[in-house]
């Protein structure tokens, strides 16, 4: 009995065996699908940052400076001065931006809950365990490798469910830049405190460095791009892809990624 039971249980293991695996997209797969998605979302950051510009740089022309300020600094001088620190700051974040949204998307594809990782032939969706060398995966694997696991099928198949954490993904990156210690106002507020003792300084006024109307004019500067900052947060990047304005950015690429996509082993 024993000696029937390991011979069943050997033709078992056998029949399994013999079933076609599905190999998964390994490391360098993995990256070039991660970087042909920031591709396509890279413009959209670059739309919506864009939208910054007037907002921050409005309130250093409609803030009136206190007249101790501008006997000695000439108002057009002070309002360049903060407007481009702003701008500034806004262009070395896009940088810093541009250099961490692919391993963003990378983590969120593969590395954070429910990635796109492990044995595809569980149940079996498709006939080989991936094509000949110089041949893509086709659409029809595509359609057909409905459940996530690790081969370029499956990204394929759930393009629209990755497209999704990507754009959330983006949205909690940029929502905490209005924080007091956000990537964006902290060094805002910074900039812009320091450049207007530096000009004052230039300009002969150090002696007013800790006049009290010059600080609450930087104070109330500082707390106007605040607010902007959060009135971004609400107009552009909770918005984002629901905004007719970024309709472009958000879709209509889908197919030619799919094919990028299948191109991988």
């Amino acid at each position: 009995m024993l000696r029937f039971l390991h011979v069943v249980g050997l033709v078992l293991f056998l029949l399994v065996a013999s079933l076609p695996r599905t190999f998964a997209c390994e490391p360098p797969c993995r990256h070039a699908i991660a970087k042909a998605f920031t591709q396509q979302y890279w413009p959209l950051v670059q739309q919506v940052m864009a939208q910054l510009d007037m907002p921050l740089t409005r309130p250093v022309y409609k803030r009136p400076p206190p007249y101790q300020l501008t006997d000695v600094v000439p108002v057009d001088v002070l309002q360049e001065t903060l407007a481009d620190t702003a701008r500034q700051v806004v262009k070395a974040f896009v940088n810093d931006t541009s250099y961490g949204l692919e391993e963003q998307i990378y983590n969120v594809m593969f590395n954070e809950e429910e990635p796109f990782k492990g044995d595809c032939s569980s149940p079996p969706r498709l006939d080989r365990k991936m094509p000949p060398e110089g041949e893509a995966w086709t659409m029809d694997e595509c359609r057909r490798m409905d459940y996530r696991c690790g081969n370029p099928p499956s990204i394929c198949h759930h393009i629209d469910l990755i497209k999704t954490r990507i754009v959330k993904r983006i949205q909690s990156q940029l929502s905490v830049t209005a924080a007091f210690d956000g990537p964006l106002y902290q060094p805002i507020a910074q900039e812009c405190k320091e450049n207007v003792k530096h000009i004052l300084t230039k300009y002969g006024g150090a002696a007013l460095l800790r006049d009290a109307s010059i600080m609450a004019y930087t104070n109330d500067v500082v707390t106007d791009i605040r607010l902007a900052l959060e009135d971004w947060i609400t107009d552009h990047v909770n918005t984002m892809c629901t905004n007719p304005e970024q309709e472009e950015y958000c879709g209509g690429w889908e197919y030619a990624l799919k094919l990028e996509i299948l191109k991988w082993p």
